[in-house]
């Protein structure tokens, strides 16, 4: 058991290296296991997005007094990092979930693509409650998907005529054809669209039996 890394804990009988990183445009900061309290993630019908919400145990304000430390090859310290949310809301967190065994990561019982969970949020929201003890504070942040996020905060200019360009080349020049020649199904239209909005910021990928649409 000497692998098993300090920040794993146990879910549903299975043993997992769990990692939360509260990320910025200043720092970035991973927050200790023993302030989570609860992760939940929910899941829409009509949504392809996620959305969840991260508790804490924010007692004597322990994540504003939190700072973590860099260490040289010396076991020195270097650099000690608090972290400050940013006034524009510009603040996500990012989980990841990897299950391990007793020798700790083993691709071949848990093939990454298959187990590992990545998730990069926005935290759009947050709330802080107050128990009985003026010390004894939880903290609520609430969040969505980066992705979604992003798609929210995107001004771009986009047409139909942009996903035909993408799709035949330059065979035609889309400005000078009529409306039916710059027409396109509204499957791909909305997968351009998508992936117009994301390329600056996340690997856009689709599914292979993307429907098309009429």
């Amino acid at each position: 058991m000497k692998d098993i890394p300090d920040n794993s804990c146990i879910l549903n009988d299975n043993r997992y290296t769990v990692k939360f990183t509260l990320i910025n445009t200043n720092t970035s900061i991973d927050l200790p296991l023993g302030l989570v309290k609860q992760f939940v993630l929910y899941d829409n019908l009509y949504s392809i997005f996620q959305t969840g919400k991260l508790i804490i145990d924010n007692s004597g304000s322990s994540l504003e007094n939190f700072s973590s430390t860099e260490m040289n090859e010396l076991r020195e310290q270097i650099n000690s990092v608090s972290y400050a949310f940013n006034s524009d809301n510009n603040d996500y967190l990012e989980v990841k979930i990897i299950p391990i065994t007793p020798k700790g990561e083993d691709a071949v019982t848990f093939p990454p693509e298959i187990f590992n969970m990545h998730f990069v949020f926005s935290v759009y929201a947050e709330e802080e409650y107050t128990a009985n003890k003026a010390n004894d504070k939880t903290k609520v942040f609430y969040l969505r998907d980066g992705r979604a996020e992003k798609l929210l905060r995107s001004n771009i200019e986009w047409s139909t005529s942009l996903a035909v360009q993408r799709q035949i080349g330059h065979k035609i020049n889309v400005s000078q054809v009529s409306n039916k020649l710059r027409s396109i199904h509204t499957g791909y239209a909305l997968k351009h669209l998508i992936a117009t909005a994301l390329q600056n910021s996340y690997p856009v990928s689709f599914a292979n039996d993307w429907d098309i649409g009429i």
